[in-house]
C-alpha cells in the first residue's frame, strides 16, 4: 500500500482473496479481457459516446494507449498523482484508463472545483499534472490552470482535451510515436488505483483511495444487482468523476460487462429524454430531482423513454411517493434506490423486489460480506428503529483516508 494509506488488515485481504471478492488482476488488464469478449460478441459495438464522438472497443482501447505514450514523453511514471478535471465526454474514460495503465494514480476533480479546491486537492495530493478541458460551460480552465501551476511549482504539466496556450494537448501528440497495444498494467491488484474524494461536511473533501481488487468488485457487483450487461446501454448524465456514475456500476461497471456507456453534459430532464430516445438508453443513475423531473414531463413525452429498463436513484433518498408515481407513470421502468458512499458500503433495492421495498427502502448491502452496526456515543449497538451511528466494514469499504491517520 503506498504511503499515506491504511493498508486492508491481513486476515480481512486473505478473506476477500479466499472467497472471491478480490481478484488478482488489475482494472487495464479486466477492461482489456472485457474488450475482447465484447468486440467477438458484437465487432461494430460502441463502447463509449457522447454528442460528438463515438468509440467502439478497439477504438477505446487504441485511444487510452496512445494517451499513455502521451503522458509518459511528458514525464509521468507509476505513482504520479493525475488531477482529472474533465466535464462528461470519452476522453474522460480513455484518460482515465491511460492513467491506470502506466500505473498513474488519478486524483477525481469535479469541474466545478475552483481554484480553492484544485490548489488544495493538487498541493495535497502532490499531483504531477492536471487534465482539463480548456472551455466548459463558459468557464475558461485553461486559465485556472495556469494560474495554479504558477503557484505551486510541483505542477509540472497541463493536459487538455484541445488546444490552449501552455497545454499539452493529448489529440495533438496522440499520433506522435507508434501505435503500441495496451500492456494490460500487470501492477499489484491490490495497490491503490485511483483516488475518488469524500462528500462530507468538513470543508475540502478528503481524499478516499480505492484499490483495483476493491473497485473492480464494486463495479461487477453492482452492474449484476443494476441488471447491466452485454447489449446494456447507460446514460452518464452525473459528473463522472462522482463514485456514483463511475462505478456503481456506472463507466467502469458498463466497461467490465461489455454495455455501452454514453455521456452527457446536461441533466436536464427533456434533453435527458431526447438522449435516451436517440441512444436507446436502457439504464439511468441519476439523483431524486432528475427522477422528480421525468415525472414533469409531458404525457406525449413520455414515449421517448420506452427503452429505458432501470432508474437506478441514489445521493438522496427518494421519497415513498415519487417512486410509485414514476413506477405509475412508467410502468415498464424498474425504480431501484442506492444508499452508498465513496468510502464504499453500497445498498441497493433488488430488481426483483416487492413495490414496497423498491419505493419504501434504500435496499440492502451489496456483498455477502459486508458487516454494518448501528451504535451509540460508547459503541453500544442500539435498538431496532433508533438512530446512531453506522459503523461498516467490507471487501470494497477502504480502512481510512489519505494521509489522514486521525480518520
Amino acid at each position: 500500500m503506498i504511503q499515506g494509506c491504511t493498508p486492508y488488515p491481513v486476515e480481512f485481504a486473505e478473506r476477500y482473496v479466499r472467497e472471491g471478492y478480490w481478484c488478482a488482476e488489475t482494472i487495464p488488464q479486466a477492461v482489456a479481457a472485457a474488450a475482447t469478449q465484447a468486440r467477438t460478441r458484437q465487432p461494430r459495438a460502441t463502447a463509449i459516446a457522447d454528442s460528438v464522438r463515438r468509440l467502439g472497443y478497439n477504438k477505446m482501447l487504441a485511444e487510452a494507449s496512445r494517451f499513455a505514450a502521451v503522458l509518459e514523453r511528458h514525464g509521468i511514471k507509476r505513482g504520479d498523482r493525475v488531477v482529472i478535471q474533465l466535464p462528461n465526454c470519452t476522453e474522460f474514460a480513455t484518460l482515465l484508463l491511460a492513467c491506470l495503465e502506466i500505473g498513474a494514480l488519478p486524483v477525481m476533480a469535479l469541474p466545478a472545483f475552483r481554484r480553492a479546491e484544485l490548489e488544495y486537492l493538487v498541493s495535497f495530493a502532490g499531483a504531477k499534472a492536471i487534465a482539463i478541458a480548456p472551455e466548459y460551460r463558459g468557464f475558461e480552465h485553461a486559465a485556472l490552470a495556469r494560474e495554479v501551476r504558477s503557484a505551486l511549482p510541483g505542477l509540472e504539466t497541463i493536459f487538455s482535451t484541445g488546444p490552449a496556450e501552455g497545454c499539452v494537448e493529448l489529440h495533438r501528440h496522440e499520433d506522435d510515436g507508434e501505435l503500441r497495444p495496451m500492456r494490460s498494467h500487470r501492477g499489484d491488484p491490490f495497490e491503490v488505483a485511483l483516488f475518488l474524494l469524500s462528500g462530507g461536511t468538513t470543508g475540502l473533501p478528503k481524499l478516499i483511495p480505492r484499490t483495483h481488487a476493491d473497485y473492480l468488485y464494486n463495479a461487477r457487483a453492482a452492474a449484476k444487482v443494476c441488471g447491466l450487461g452485454a447489449g446494456s446501454r447507460i446514460l452518464i448524465a452525473l459528473p463522472a468523476e462522482h463514485n456514483f456514475p463511475l462505478a456503481c456500476p456506472g463507466l467502469l461497471g458498463a466497461m467490465l460487462s461489455g454495455a455501452t456507456a454514453v455521456f452527457t453534459q446536461s441533466a436536464q430532464a427533456v434533453e435527458l429524454a431526447a438522449s435516451i430516445e436517440r441512444e436507446q438508453i436502457s439504464h439511468l443513475p441519476c439523483v431524486p430531482t432528475v427522477a422528480m423531473a421525468l415525472l414533469d414531463l409531458p404525457a406525449a413525452a413520455r414515449p421517448s423513454l420506452s427503452s429505458l429498463r432501470v432508474i437506478t436513484v441514489g445521493g438522496q433518498r427518494l421519497q415513498e411517493p415519487t417512486a410509485r408515481a414514476l413506477r405509475k407513470v412508467y410502468p415498464w421502468i424498474a425504480v431501484q434506490q442506492v444508499f452508498g458512499m465513496a468510502e464504499g458500503l453500497l445498498c441497493y433495492t433488488r430488481l426483483e423486489d416487492s413495490d414496497d421495498a423498491a419505493c419504501a427502502s434504500q435496499g440492502r448491502p451489496l456483498a455477502p460480506a459486508d458487516q454494518i452496526r448501528i451504535v451509540d456515543a460508547a459503541g453500544i449497538d442500539v435498538a431496532e428503529g433508533e438512530i446512531g451511528e453506522l459503523w461498516c466494514r467490507g471487501p470494497y469499504t477502504i480502512r481510512g483516508y489519505f494521509r489522514a491517520p486521525d480518520r
